[in-house]
């Protein structure tokens, strides 16, 4: 059998990876000696069978379920077909529609080769991941791909968009991940349009049914935004100066007494803005904020903060909707007159519906938005080339708040 590599596929991966991959096998220095493509050395060495298809297939495999796929898409499994539990009878299924005939399928070559029992021209492999003591389905992994058309500036490119699914059947999840490919004209293959068409084909395939979201995600962005916000707040309080309070109350007594309002007890009850010693306290707590974010430097992180809110959007149901980012959606909002402004209605609504935020990790920051637009599903953007340690990461933060809200 001869492979041919093309582009398609490998634009996919990222450089960084390839050359790990070489140097992993001790075949960089070979590679770099020789003035010829990625695609060209790889498929010599396969031609050559100095490098397996299974190995380099898994290869792929396992980076295209990370990688350049930083939108993901987290659905609630309510149920499913219970066959899919039984490595055999899952088999069977997997093997009708896509002629699959073992736990690891791994086609993303082969669909370039001329190999000609692969059923399905959109399915690119598949894993089945069982249990410790091999009884069980623990997890069903697979890959599919779309061929589009992406436009750049001298003219077309065409490229492989790839769709990793993983059916964690203990943790009862469907997770999703693409590839947020800006200009494809391709038509029905945009990257939300994608994981609509594949969703739709593993809900049919195995009998899924989803338990909605509805408001629970919005209310953890809620929890989120509230306890990041809680955080800075307890670290300006520890430097508020002595005193401050019993100042702020007499700055409102002098300013009550002389603005000399009309049943102003009664219209603090259905208005704020007449409670003068709230809204003064909230001018000194802006300033104290404002002076710690402004005094940190953008990679500095602040102990006892675990990371800063840098863009939200929310609608309180009536009257008010609002969205509020930082500079470039990358600075902290905490400081801001508008989100001071709106900390009264926000936290009425105790929803939001997209909440983007740099989490501090292991001393870097990881920048991620939560959009809970979807009632059924949960979508985590990642700003940088996905690892699975930072998708684990981003997904447990989720569930961490969720359990609190």
């Amino acid at each position: 059998m001869a492979y041919i590599l093309k582009k398609s596929i490998t634009k996919n991966i990222t450089q960084e990876s390839k050359i790990k991959f070489l140097r992993q096998r001790k075949l960089l220095k070979k590679f770099e000696s020789e003035d010829i493509s990625f695609e060209d050395f790889i498929v010599r060495l396969l031609n050559n069978k100095e490098l397996s298809i299974f190995e380099f297939n898994e290869y792929l495999f396992d980076e295209l379920f990370f990688g350049q796929q930083r939108s993901t898409f987290i659905y609630k499994l309510y149920s499913y077909k219970q066959d899919i539990l039984d490595v055999e009878k899952l088999i069977k299924i997997l093997n009708r529609v896509y002629g699959v005939t073992d736990e690891y399928e791994l086609r993303i070559t082969d669909v370039y080769s001329n190999k000609e029992n692969v059923k399905s021209e959109d399915f690119a492999g598949c894993k089945i991941i069982k249990s410790i003591n091999g009884n069980k389905v623990k997890k069903i992994k697979l890959l599919y791909y779309k061929k589009v058309e992406v436009e750049l500036k001298n003219g077309t490119s065409p490229e492989n968009s790839y769709v990793p699914i993983e059916i964690d059947l203990e943790s009862n999840l469907l997770i999703v991940k693409v590839n947020p490919k800006a200009k494809v004209i391709t038509e029905g293959a945009n990257p939300e349009e994608l994981v609509a068409k594949f969703v739709k084909k593993v809900e049919k395939l195995f009998e899924l049914d989803f338990e909605g979201f509805n408001h629970i995600h919005k209310e953890t962005m809620y929890k989120i935004c509230h306890e990041l916000y809680g955080q800075v707040y307890n670290k300006m309080v520890f430097s508020k100066p002595k005193g401050i309070d019993e100042v702020v109350k007499n700055v409102a007594n002098i300013l009550n007494k002389a603005l000399n309002i009309e049943n102003l007890e009664l219209k603090k009850q259905t208005n704020n803005i007449f409670n003068m010693n709230d809204n003064i306290s909230k001018i000194v707590e802006h300033l104290l904020i404002s002076d710690i974010l402004f005094s940190t430097s953008d990679s500095e992180i602040i102990d006892g903060i675990d990371g800063f809110v840098t863009y939200l959007r929310f609608n309180d149901g009536n009257n008010v909707s609002a969205r509020l980012k930082g500079e470039n959606c990358i600075d902290p909002i905490f400081d801001s007159e508008t989100f001071m402004a709106l900390r009264a209605p926000i936290d009425n609504a105790k929803k939001i519906a997209i909440l983007k935020v740099v989490w501090f990790k292991d001393g870097k920051n990881l920048r991620i938005s939560y959009d809970t637009s979807n009632y059924l599903c949960l979508n985590i953007h990642f700003y940088k080339n996905l690892t699975e340690e930072d998708f684990n990461y981003g997904l447990n933060k989720y569930w961490e708040y969720e359990g609190k809200s």
